[in-house]
């Protein structure tokens, strides 16, 4: 099966889930109503999900199987996201990289106040820690990282 299929599977489950939840007689009012429609959104609570299958890691950097790819972007922030029309759009970063005027040097300022778990502050030298790992033991980062001359912090937040 290819990952297209096995992604279309996935996200027609994830709709049937929702469908077959908001079909619920419990949740509704007397007038068939569900109790968010009469009062608005309701954040909080649990989403319950069940994949196909245990990741084997949940590290990105060292596997290439789409499972862990899916468990670990619900775990790990990146620098980029794509929004809803697949664009790109900053996560960890505070815009869009300043390319020079050589095309050869990207500076990507990051947010300031992004805490870790522990209430560390993210910095420069986390984000630089965390690509040159990708650079030495991932086979994409493996490939990419051919290309790349140097990659230093400017800087705690460039």
């Amino acid at each position: 099966m290819s990952k297209r299929i096995a992604l279309l599977v996935l996200v027609v489950v994830f709709i049937g889930i929702f469908v077959l939840a908001g079909c619920s007689s419990k949740d509704s009012q007397p007038n068939g109503k569900p109790d968010a429609a009469q009062d608005g959104p309701v954040f909080g609570g649990a989403l319950k999900v069940i994949i196909d299958a245990e990741p084997p890691t949940i590290d990105m950097h060292v596997s290439t199987t789409t499972l862990v790819y899916n468990v670990g972007w619900h775990i790990f922030e990146q620098l980029y996201a794509l929004d809803e029309q697949f664009a790109i759009v900053p996560m960890l970063a505070d815009g869009m990289p300043v390319i020079s005027d050589d095309k050869l040097t990207y500076t990507i300022k990051l947010r300031e106040g992004v805490k870790f778990h522990n209430g560390k502050e993210m910095t420069s030298a986390d984000v630089v820690a965390s690509i040159m790992r990708w650079g030495e033991v991932s086979s994409n980062g493996k490939a990419l990282f051919k290309s790349v001359a140097s990659f230093e912090a400017d800087g705690p937040y460039n």
